[in-house]
């Protein structure tokens, strides 16, 4: 498979795995459930130690749509979906942790919000899902993440990579990644809202689960990691602004 291949209809539904299998399968036939013939779900795992590029071979044999590749050495998570975005095809791009649950309906509706006119991104909300069941919504009414605001969004990402789905196009100033970046799921949050408009969608569709293996931390973090987010993120929007300088060049 080429890097930024062609594009064509369908989504790129793209996975993430490292050491997942406890929660794999539950997730894995959640998201089968609601895939087309168009359609494709690339999964890369991370070097696992556990049986979880096993079960993954196993899908990639039993679904056509599933593409199943592993990291030759371990790269961590934003280098890892830095390298499912250059393989993804499609036209509409959906990121995925590797132990949540897609509500049904989930692919359709975010889908046809992408549609509206000026929409390149839709992020949705979903159900905290605990050793103990249903806990909340991540995004609780009245509160509304700030998907209009790069600035807001800076100092309080509103951004959750498993709620987001987008139009390939932001690849185009999103890619490569910044050398130093906090989390690329603000990353694209961001560079979506550089282009054009985010929708919200406030109706849960996915079951996102919260356990001690989470690579996103549900504690406050200390001042001095937030800080040093920051920091490195401001770089990442001088990056950013010489990326877009060429890409409306382009775009006349």
């Amino acid at each position: 498979m080429s890097e930024q291949g062609h594009m064509y209809g369908g989504v790129s539904i793209l996975v993430a795995t490292y050491n997942g299998a406890t929660y794999l399968a539950e997730q894995m036939e959640s998201i089968l459930a609601q895939v087309s013939p168009d359609d494709e779900v690339i999964v890369v795992d991370d070097c696992s130690s556990d049986n979880t590029f096993a079960m993954l071979s196993d899908y990639a044999r039993r679904f056509p749509a599933v593409i199943a590749l592993r990291n030759e050495k371990n790269l961590g998570v934003r280098k890892t979906f830095e390298r499912l975005l250059h393989l993804a095809r499609k036209d509409i791009v959906f990121l995925s942790d590797q132990d949540d649950i897609w509500v049904q309906g989930r692919k359709a509706r975010m889908t046809d919000a992408l549609r509206q006119d000026g929409c390149v991104a839709v992020l949705a909300n979903s159900l905290i899902l605990t050793e103990n069941g249903v806990d909340r919504a991540f995004y609780p009414e009245p509160h509304h993440p700030a998907v209009a605001s790069i600035w807001r969004n800076f100092a309080r990402n509103a951004f959750i990579g498993c709620c987001m789905a987008f139009r390939r196009d932001i690849l185009a100033i999103a890619l490569p990644f910044p050398e130093r970046l906090s989390m690329h799921d603000w990353w694209l949050g961001t560079c979506a809202m550089a282009v054009g408009r985010v929708c919200y969608l406030p109706e849960p569709s996915l079951l996102y689960r919260r356990h001690g293996g989470n690579l996103s931390s549900s504690t406050r973090r200390p001042w001095r990691v937030v800080l040093r987010d920051r920091r490195v993120n401001l770089r990442a929007l001088t990056v950013l602004a010489g990326r877009l300088v060429r890409y409306r060049r382009i775009a006349r």
